[in-house]
């Protein structure tokens, strides 16, 4: 037997929810990486002004 079109609206609905919810969770990640790069970048710089 099939799935009725309520259901596989839920399902639709609830895999958006999930996905925009990773998405989220990637763009979370991105910034705390290209701060972690601005800071390593930073401290680099530093680095060679000193040497």
């Amino acid at each position: 037997m099939g799935v009725s079109c309520e259901e596989a609206l839920a399902l639709v609905e609830r895999r958006h929810a999930e996905t925009e919810e990773r998405i989220a969770e990637l763009v979370a990640q991105r910034d705390r990486l290209g701060a972690q790069r601005d800071a390593i970048r930073d401290y680099l710089a530093g680095q060679v002004v000193q040497a």
